[in-house]
């Protein structure tokens, strides 16, 4: 009698023999520790904070499904801790997201603002499919596309466990960005589950069918099942 082991191949390639924890929806929170909040004053894509995702949350295959970015933050004429009334001049802030690989997502870009009115706090929240653009004169509350685009189509595919940083820019002195603080929060593609039916009991040097059609792959599509059935690495 042998042991077999049976793997799912996605279509790009990867080979999976266990099952993930089922998908999820999962936030996390960064709020900075002064009440103030970290204030930026003719700097670029000075980092904010981190949100870590981990084996906690997510199953190791598991990928980005959606995301979608929320953000605190104000900007003043004045200081963090005294804003005060004047031109604050939004088209100096910026910010961006960088996910698990490194790599960075534009939320707000330089000039997506033009006017300069006393805003107050904002909170932005950033997903695909909002009703409205980020800009126009002043910030205000609400939910936008983000400046660069889908944020799905951007990290859809990459590893669901990982850290995700907010960067912030106040391009122009004088006039801080204030940020209070972010969230991330993160829909998972479950990894694929190999099923090979069975148990088999079969002697050696005699043929065997396999059923793997109780497998499955809840992000997606199985393209392809290959079996190893010497465990030895390679697929017969």
């Amino acid at each position: 009698m042998r042991r077999f082991k049976v793997l799912v191949v996605l279509a790009g390639g990867a080979l999976l023999s266990v099952a993930s924890a089922q998908g999820a929806t999962v936030t996390k929170s960064f709020t900075h520790p002064t009440a103030s909040g970290l204030a930026l004053d003719a700097q670029t894509n000075v980092p904010v904070g981190t949100v870590s995702f981990g084996s906690g949350d997510f199953g190791g295959g598991d990928t980005v499904g959606a995301v979608s970015v929320q953000t605190i933050w104000t900007k003043t004429d004045g200081t963090c801790p005294s804003p005060a009334s004047g031109d604050a001049y939004h088209s100096e802030t910026a910010m961006r997201i960088v996910g698990p690989t490194g790599t960075a997502h534009q939320l707000i870009s330089l000039g997506n603002y033009t006017g300069g009115g006393d805003i107050g706090d904002v909170t932005t929240t950033f997903v695909d499919g909002a009703a409205g653009n980020v800009g126009g004169t002043d910030p205000v509350s609400g939910t936008f596309t983000a400046s660069g685009g889908s944020l799905n189509s951007f990290f859809g595919g990459v590893a669901a466990q990982g850290n995700w940083t907010l960067e912030a820019t106040d391009s122009v002195g004088a006039n801080p960005l204030c940020v209070y603080g972010f969230s991330v929060t993160v829909t998972s593609n479950n990894a694929p589950i190999a099923n090979a039916g069975g148990p088999y009991t079969v002697n050696q040097g005699v043929a065997l069918t396999m059923n793997g059609s109780s497998s499955a792959d809840p992000g997606g599509s199985i393209v392809l099942l290959e079996c190893d059935c010497t465990d030895d690495g390679v697929y017969d």
